[in-house]
């Protein structure tokens, strides 16, 4: 009714918080069973966003593999602000599997932009600077393009600015068993955080089940 998409934010942590190690090294964090787990959670959701970090590092599919979702089409939403989408990524071969749309901004390069749109992906220009781009304003287009939930499983900077921002309304975490430790390790939630305990967000309706040697998280902020 709103035309914004109700968003959950979902990241796998290590016990201590942790989303990679200091090398950026992140598989697996999570057991085979969660990471199965997710896959029906995706089934659940119009769309899915990531930023250009984890496509970089990661080189995902954002498909969803379940046998309950067999002929499930997932809208792969990519936070790109430097347009460093590599023209060889996996993505770029499951246009079956649902739209590819990739946000950027105004001075993003019109070859690079033009390249992508011959392999099929959708880019988007939208206010921003070189290193983030207008989150809620991108909400808004994907509401009114009918998308009315959203997954981002993004890394640490793109859930702290989805946190910050205070546009998450879920957040899903599973937390395995495995302390990564370092501070230069990418957390969870980072940027400034709160001064006072009164300040932290509080999760609502906040629930736990345990999924083999994994905790799934569950809150609604």
């Amino acid at each position: 009714t709103q035309k914004f998409p109700f968003v959950t934010l979902k990241a796998a942590l290590s016990l201590d918080g942790k989303m990679d190690t200091k090398k950026f090294d992140s598989r697996w964090i999570s057991s085979e069973a969660t990471r199965e787990y997710i896959h029906v959670l995706r089934g659940e959701y119009d769309a899915l966003m990531i930023g250009s970090g984890t496509l970089l590092k990661d080189d995902p599919q954002l498909t969803v593999r379940h046998p309950n979702w067999r002929a499930k089409k997932l809208t792969r939403v990519i936070l790109d602000p430097g347009l460093r989408f590599p023209l060889r990524s996996r993505i770029l071969s499951t246009l079956a599997r649902g739209r590819l749309l990739v946000f950027t901004n105004k001075t993003a390069s019109p070859q690079k932009r033009a390249a992508l749109e011959k392999n099929g992906a959708e880019v988007i220009i939208v206010p921003g600077t070189s290193l983030e781009l207008d989150l809620k304003n991108i909400l808004f287009w994907l509401g009114r393009q009918e998308i009315s939930s959203l997954l981002v499983e993004g890394g640490g900077r793109l859930a702290t600015s989805i946190l910050e921002r205070k546009l998450a309304d879920k957040i899903i975490l599973t937390i395995s068993p495995k302390l990564i430790g370092g501070t230069n390790a990418v957390a969870f939630y980072a940027g400034r955080g709160a001064e006072r305990l009164k300040n932290a967000l509080r999760l609502k309706r906040f629930s736990t089940f345990e999924l083999g040697e994994d905790i799934i998280a569950e809150g609604y902020l």
